[in-house]
């Protein structure tokens, strides 16, 4: 239960930074709501339900990882290694820059699927939005590094 309400905690609290950074994204799928209401919402709740398949898929990966890693013995210190991971980036400059260039390296990947994805907004359709959720569940992103941190250190 405990973990519940810590997820339902670092959910609601980086609410704001999921509207900042994907909000644009979801603004910007294709559709208008004056034209077909019914379409419209169906098919972004179908862009969203590709976005809770990949973090959800995610989640179990890393998730089932860490069960590994905490039947080797390992789990406290992972726990420990990861909280003063998170401080370092925090306190010290150098480190920040590290992970950012880190968290970059993903985006290079990303880059070459750039034009694939555009054909995905313009087609519009139903499949489209789904792939286009499922995408967007693997970009990079800080607070989902976080959460599957959280995941990995949980066991």
């Amino acid at each position: 239960m405990d973990w519940l309400v810590a997820g339902l905690a670092f959910g609601f609290l980086g609410s704001g930074h999921c509207i900042g950074m994907c909000g644009p994204l979801a603004l910007g799928l294709p559709g208008s709501f004056a034209e077909d209401r019914l379409h419209f919402v169906g098919k972004r709740l179908l862009y969203n339900f590709g976005r809770v398949i990949t973090y959800t898929m995610l989640g179990l990966f890393i998730g089932m990882l860490g069960m590994m890693i905490q039947l080797a013995g390992f789990q406290r210190w992972l726990s420990i290694g990861a909280g003063v991971f998170i401080v370092l980036i925090v306190l010290v400059p150098r480190i920040n820059r590290w992970a950012k260039k880190f968290e970059s390296t993903p985006s290079r990947f990303f880059s070459k699927l750039q034009q694939p994805v555009l054909n995905l907004y313009r087609r519009g359709s139903w499949v489209s939005m789904l792939s286009i959720g499922l995408l967007n569940g693997l970009l990079p992103c800080g607070f989902v590094y976080m959460a599957l941190m959280t995941a990995i250190t949980a066991g």
